[in-house]
């Protein structure tokens, strides 16, 4: 090999393990901290199980970890410094900082919650934690959208089902539209357009559904909703055909070029020999 390709092995070669510590650090970074590697090896199970159901959450490889909710000094392992109310130290959040602890990333549902029946009497009740857990935070799914031991409280049955039903209108054509974007991205038709439609819904969903708890305000939206997504599909629908159209083609085009390589031969195989 010449010596440029030598440096471009080389480098490939080093990128590797680059690529992989890179992915790896926002995790490693996070348990590495002093609150995890405390309360990890606390006999208390109720100061520990907290650091496996976090392992287990989407807020770990976001990097999200003990101090971004809790406060304190996540480079400590003195107690006393780690806990320190200067260093922001808040311990378990009461029930009405919740909305505005979790709010410091999750603007948009903070301000549809507080402004929502569950917030607007300033009870906070049931708050983020009641319905997305404290540490185990997980991506959204319709089937965690109402926690039957903790909504029958004040609901029927039959207003989660509505409820839960409305939600699902909305949130499932979104993920199915998702995975049909990235199924057809490697055909090489572009999908740059869907996708930004597709963001487009979601971002609907989330300023005007998610967390709004309002029937008046929810069945509407979800209604518009259902229309854009008729017309996302359309789309999709068209870059399929578009796809198929292409591949037909392209056996055309190969069975020409196998037709014309055997007339070739034959044309050949029917020249006299030369002597």
């Amino acid at each position: 090999m010449t010596p440029r390709w030598y440096l471009i092995c080389l480098v490939s070669l080093v990128a590797l393990p680059i690529r992989a510590i890179g992915q790896e650090t926002t995790s490693s970074r996070t348990d590495m901290n002093a609150c995890i590697l405390c309360h990890n090896s606390l006999d208390d199970d109720e100061m520990a199980t907290p650091v496996s159901t976090w392992r287990r959450s989407v807020h770990r490889s976001e990097g999200v970890s003990c101090q971004d909710c809790h406060g304190g000094l996540p480079n400590s392992m003195v107690k006393e410094n780690a806990h320190n109310p200067d260093a922001g130290y808040i311990g378990v959040p009461d029930s009405t900082v919740v909305p505005d602890v979790c709010g410091t990333c999750h603007q948009q549902q903070r301000e549809n919650y507080v402004s929502s029946p569950h917030g607007i009497s300033g009870s906070f009740s049931p708050n983020c934690v009641d319905c997305h857990n404290d540490h185990e935070i997980v991506h959204p799914q319709v089937t965690r959208i109402a926690i039957s031991d903790k909504c029958n409280n004040c609901h029927e049955d039959s207003t989660l089902e509505e409820f839960i039903g409305l939600v699902t209108q909305a949130l499932v054509p979104i993920s199915d539209a998702r995975q049909e974007v990235e199924t057809l991205r490697p055909t090489g038709v572009s999908v740059d357009f869907i996708q930004a439609q597709v963001e487009l819904a979601k971002n609907t969903y989330s300023s005007q559904v998610s967390h709004v708890f309002t029937f008046s305000t929810i069945k509407p939206q979800v209604k518009f909703l259902q229309m854009d997504f008729d017309e996302i599909n359309k789309d999709i629908t068209a870059v399929r055909d578009e796809v198929n159209t292409r591949r037909k083609f392209g056996w055309v085009i190969i069975v020409l070029l196998v037709f014309m390589a055997g007339i070739i031969w034959m044309y050949r195989k029917s020249l006299p020999d030369e002597e």
